[in-house]
């Protein structure tokens, strides 16, 4: 749970001071819809039951370790990679402001190709951490039992990826994007849970694991 929260509140970070210089805003429809896919991910995350059978292994003994500081910062970079390419392919289509302007970071709220972008993309990465940082197995049912989660995953991977394509556009002020943009989310999408998931599980079995103490 520690690493999702750690790794999210990274992406938030991100998304809300660097790219606010930027010009990025987000409505309050949008935030209301993220805020609560993230909600009942986490709800189904506390509501995982642990297994009959109690196991040999034992869990990391305190969260300052070095598997957890590195599986988290290598995870954050891996995002901000995939958050990075999808930024600079949509401030390619943004219109160039005119000589000696700046951006007006205290302006309204008006949908953009860059805000659409970064809110999609910014869903399905903590939609990503949650898949890959779901710890199951051998302490509590895995991701594939725990089929509230697993459902609510898929809805909310379902849903960013509609959103892709326009639907409900109007309803939480986006704009459709172009099928070039659309192609570089879904690798960014793709490469970035491939590249979570590789990362955390070399870590694992390089520093993950407790040895047993003789008795």
């Amino acid at each position: 749970m520690f690493k999702i929260l750690a790794i999210n509140c990274l992406i938030s970070a991100y998304s809300l001071s660097v790219l606010f210089l930027k010009g990025f805003k987000i409505s309050d429809g949008q935030a209301t819809i993220q805020a609560l896919l993230m909600t009942g991910c986490f709800l189904f995350i506390s509501r995982s039951k642990p297994l009959d059978k109690l196991s040999q292994k034992r869990p990391l003994p305190n969260v300052f370790n070095l598997y957890t500081l590195l599986t988290v910062g290598g995870q954050f970079a891996v995002h901000f990679t995939a958050l990075y390419g999808l930024i600079t392919a949509a401030e390619a289509q943004m219109p160039p402001l005119p000589e000696g302007e700046l951006i007006d970071i205290h302006a309204d709220f008006k949908p953009t190709i860059l805000n659409t972008a970064v809110y999609l993309i910014s869903t399905a990465l903590q939609v990503s951490t949650i898949a890959v940082n779901y710890e199951g197995h051998p302490f509590r049912e895995s991701l594939f039992e725990n089929k509230p989660l697993l459902n609510g995953l898929a809805f909310a991977t379902a849903g960013t990826v509609a959103l892709a394509f326009g639907a409900l556009s109007d309803s939480l002020e986006l704009v459709l994007l172009d099928d070039h943009l659309r192609l570089v989310f879904f690798q960014a999408m793709i490469f970035d849970f491939v590249a979570a998931w590789t990362v955390d599980r070399l870590l694992f079995l390089l520093l993950g694991r407790v040895p047993m103490k003789k008795l």
